[in-house]
Parts: structure tokens; sequence; C-alpha cells
């Protein structure tokens, strides 16, 4: 382990995984159960929360995988990636208000488990994992052509 860290990249990476783990339990001590942990006490504000959830959505694909396609096929790329923008619009317009009053909800498959059944929420669950799965593979894919 000592000879891993000599390495001053590795040193850097580890020290970050650290201090981000320790303003974690930091910050996570005030929680009582999982309901404040996952809405911080309802404390965030929400420009916060829309940077946070759209932080989710970068990664290797959206970094390096749009920027070599703007590079080879052009701007035209740009613009068609703003689809993703306008969709995140029209959902915080017309689905988020849909939710209002589920506050006791912590997941999408929460609501569906109190509208069609424990089976549906887990099949909801398999499928969101299987997309997970997915967004993963396109990530690691995306990030493995640069390398």
């Amino acid at each position: 382990m000592l000879e891993f860290l000599l390495n001053a990249d590795n040193l850097i990476i580890f020290l970050y995984l650290v201090s981000v783990l320790g303003v974690g339990v930091y910050a996570g001590r005030k929680a009582k159960d999982t309901y404040e942990y996952a809405l911080a006490s309802k404390e965030l504000a929400r420009p916060v929360m829309a940077l946070t959830l759209m932080a989710t959505w970068i990664g290797g694909s959206t970094i390096i995988g749009n920027t070599a396609e703007i590079v080879k096929v052009g701007i035209i790329f740009a613009v068609a990636t703003c689809g993703f923008l306008i969709s995140n619009l029209i959902t915080a317009k017309y689905i988020a208000p849909l939710f209002e009053g589920k506050e006791e909800a912590l997941s999408v498959g929460d609501i569906i488990r109190k509208h069609y059944g424990s089976s549906s929420e887990k099949l909801s669950a398999i499928i969101g994992a299987a997309f997970g799965a997915l967004v993963l593979g396109v990530q690691v894919t995306a990030l493995g052509n640069v390398l």
C-alpha cells in the first residue's frame, strides 16, 4: 500500500477520496434517518439541486465522446446535444410538478409501489439497474476509446 501511495498521482487521488469521505461523514452526522440523508434535510437551494442532478449525467461519454464527435462531425453535433437540455427543461416544467405532494417518497420506485404494488416496484428496480449498467458500459467504452 505504501508503494502505491508513493506515486504522486495515486497519492492525490487517494487524498481526494479521503477528503470527500470526510466531508460526507461530517455533513451526514446530522441526518437521523435515510429520508433526511437523501433529501439533505430539505436545506439545499433549487440551483444546487439542479446542478447536482445535472452533474449525475456528466461522464466520459459526455465530456470526451461529445467533444470528439463535434471535432469529427462539426458544430451541428453540439446543437444536436442540446436536446438533452431541452428534455430536462420539459421534464422540469411538465413532469416534476406531478411529483408534488409525494414528499414521503425517496425514489420513483416508492411512488410505483404505492400505486401499482411491490412487484411493479421490483420490475422498475430491475429496469433501472439494467439502464445503469448500460450507461456504465457506454462510459467505459468512451473512456477506453480515448486511452
